[in-house]
């Protein structure tokens, strides 16, 4: 197999897309991201008061953050509408608003205190009106995909990990008229697909 160098890898891979399937017979959850910015980037480990431990990778710019917990539970998300995304927010660490600050940051640290993938998609759908987007949550034993937006309910659906890899990005799939369309964003739905 050729080895690809970092700056071959950054050529090829320049779409926001969320990945959730089985690899060498374990479950996987991956990402690549793309911002209209420069990250800042950087891993916060944190022991939580209920004694889950959680591991993040946090934007400093946008206060985004995705990771995993001690108790196995893994989520990533992929924006519908990067605009939205990108909006000022309330932070999770008692921070005053910053312009760009993601709501999502928080939910998803809320979501990982939980030790039980059930309570964990109950806290990413409810907790502060719910995760925006395409979000992947699982464990070692399953994975699942939630979709929702501001206009739109959840959909929560498991992934089947039989098929090769389940894999969202900006477009609606379970809600087709969320995200980039090609009535109203035709050319991000053309690149999304």
């Amino acid at each position: 197999m050729k080895k690809i160098s970092r700056k071959e890898l950054r050529n090829i891979i320049n779409e926001c897309i969320i990945v959730g399937g089985q690899l060498h017979g374990s479950n996987f959850l991956g990402k690549t991201r793309d911002r209209n910015y420069k990250p800042d980037l950087e891993i916060i480990r944190r022991l939580m008061p209920n004694g889950i431990e959680v591991l993040f990778i946090h934007d400093k710019v946008s206060d985004y953050l995705e990771g995993m917990n001690s108790a196995g539970i893994g989520i990533v998300n992929a924006a519908l509408l990067v605009s939205e995304d990108e909006k000022a927010a309330k932070q999770y660490w008692g921070k005053a608003k910053k312009k760009g600050a993601s709501q999502d940051g928080p939910r998803v640290a809320k979501a990982l205190e939980c030790d039980n993938l059930r309570d964990c998609i109950k806290s990413l759908i409810t907790f502060e009106d719910g995760i925006k987007g395409h979000t992947f949550v699982g464990d070692g034993k399953s994975i699942y995909s939630i979709e929702m937006t501001s206009k739109h309910n959840p959909i929560i659906k498991k992934v089947s990990l039989d098929d090769d890899f389940t894999v969202r990005t900006n477009h609606g799939h379970d809600h087709k008229k969320a995200g980039y369309t090609p009535e109203g964003f035709p050319e991000d739905y053309i690149s999304s697909k």
